[in-house]
């Protein structure tokens, strides 16, 4: 119990000291609002989901694709060559 005046004691003789802590526990609760806002910001954007990119320059599966066509025409000529048309 004298624990608890003299802590009150010195609060009252240091009232200045009290002020400034409670100003700073205000502005830490502050910031505290303003980086939980911030998270939550930034876990919007990561649950967002991404639009699939259009892909730009050379495309495989067309090459791929024309290639097929040609060796299938390649092997139509042959075999036209060789049954004597």
């Amino acid at each position: 119990m004298r624990i608890y005046t003299r802590i009150r004691e010195m609060l009252m003789a240091h009232k200045d000291v009290f002020i400034r802590d409670e100003q700073a526990e205000k502005q830490l609760l502050k910031h505290d609002q303003k980086i939980n806002l911030l998270f939550t910001y930034l876990s919007k954007f990561i649950k967002k989901e991404q639009q699939p990119r259009i892909e730009i320059g050379f495309k495989r599966f067309l090459f791929v694709h024309l290639q097929n066509r040609v060796m299938l025409l390649c092997i139509w000529v042959d075999n036209y060559v060789l049954t004597g048309g």
